[in-house]
Order: structure tokens, then sequence, then C-alpha cells
């Protein structure tokens, strides 16, 4: 039996980073399907490059029309329930998939970064151009990067307590012998990659990250100490770079 295809419900997309593949109409008996520069999957936008810039303007969209929504009521919040609903409609919109900006261009990450600030200073009720910095550390809210490093250091600790997909436990690999230092210290091991573009993958870039946590968040024995602790090393971390 031939598969049926309905044309109205099926995207093609070809993934080229160099823009050198020759992106060919794909034909279903007299249907004949057109590649797409971009497709929708699970609410991710993927594009042709990767480089994530239509999910990034999407998000920014509609976290901007959130905000507005919020703001019509401004008058009537108190602090506590306007910092939830920022929470809830904004930053969880931030945070859909985050673990895919890893290693993008500052350029690329700007739309998002300026969203969070503007949403920073909107909960704190502060002019547009306020210097947002002290404001972070009031609200104690990580930024965009470092809001990325929990999501990917948060899986990697769930595929150490084998409560991650076994699709992503497949992309890492422990040490094998124990009587290497890294097998003691909770490490994996880093491919050799020299590619720029092939650190964001989650098989570079889980790895990487976690090697590089302090060994007290390493051997934490749950998930919920293990996240209070991690908060606070990449917020320490936001500060001294700040």
């Amino acid at each position: 039996m031939s598969l049926k295809l309905n044309p109205s419900k099926f995207e093609l997309i070809y993934f080229d980073r160099n823009g050198k593949l020759i992106q060919k109409p794909c034909t279903f008996s007299t249907n004949t399907i057109e590649p797409s520069n971009y497709i929708k999957s699970l609410g991710f936008m993927l594009d042709s490059k990767l480089s994530f810039s239509n999910q990034i303007l999407s998000v920014t969209k509609i976290c901007y029309f959130n905000l507005r929504r919020i703001k019509q009521n401004i008058a009537y919040l108190e602090d506590h329930t306007l910092q939830l609903l920022v929470s809830a409609l904004v930053l969880s919109r931030i945070d859909y998939c985050n673990s895919l900006y890893f290693n993008l261009p500052d350029n690329t990450l700007k739309p998002l970064n300026k969203v969070f600030n503007y949403a920073v200073r909107f909960v704190c009720r502060v002019p547009l151009y306020s210097h947002v910095t002290p404001l972070i550390i009031c609200l104690r809210w990580l930024p965009i990067k470092y809001r990325t490093i929990f999501k990917i250091c948060t899986l990697m600790f769930k595929l150490k307590d084998n409560f991650a997909p076994v699709y992503l436990k497949c992309l890492v690999n422990l040490p094998n012998k124990s009587n290497l230092r890294s097998s003691t210290a909770n490490h994996y091991f880093i491919p050799s990659i020299n590619h720029i573009f092939a650190k964001r993958s989650f098989s570079y870039a889980g790895p990487f990250l976690w090697n590089n946590l302090p060994s007290n968040l390493t051997k934490c024995n749950s998930l919920l100490s293990f996240r209070r602790g991690l908060k606070t090393f990449l917020f320490n971390k936001f500060l001294e770079n700040s």
C-alpha cells in the first residue's frame, strides 16, 4: 500500500548551513511540494539555515503582545501578581526550547535580550531607559544567555539520573573506565569538534557545560537542590561578568 499524503498539510524543507544545497521540489503522484524556507514543529520554527531568526522574531512579537495586554490592567495589579503574570506569559515563551539558542551570535539573540530587558523594567515599573542590571539583581532573574545554560545543565542532570528522554541519552557518553579522574567527577566525554556551528549541538554543549560546573553541583542528589544551586552559581557568574 502506498503512503497517501495531503499536500495542504505537508511541508518540505532542506537544512543547509552554507546555502549550497540544491533545493528540489518533491513530487507525490500528481502533487508537487515546493521546499519552504522554514517550518513549524511543536510550536518551534526551524529555518533552512538553522539560524532560528524566525523563531526569535515570533517569540518577541508574542511577548510584546502579552506585555501590552498586561499593561492595560497594570494599575490594578500588585507587584507580586504582576511578576507572576510576566513570568507566565512572557518568560515562559522565552524559555520554550531555549536550549537551542546556545552559542547563537549576539546579534541573533538581540531581540530576545531587548524583550527580556523590557519585561524587567515593566515589572519594576521604571522608565524605559533605566539601567537594567540593578533591576535584574533585584528580581534575581537569569538573563537570556544564562537561562539557556540553566536549561541544558538541567537536562544533563536528568540524564545522569535517567529522567531524560532516551534520544538525549544517546547523544552523550559517560567515561567507561573507573580509574579515570573524570569518572569520579561525574564528567562526560566532550567530542572533538572544531566547527563553531557544530558546537551548538547538544552532544557538545551538554558535556561542555556540565564539566565546567563545580563538583558540589554535579554530585547533587535531588533535582530541586541542583536547580537551586545552579541558579545561584549562574547568577554569581552574571554578577562577575556585569
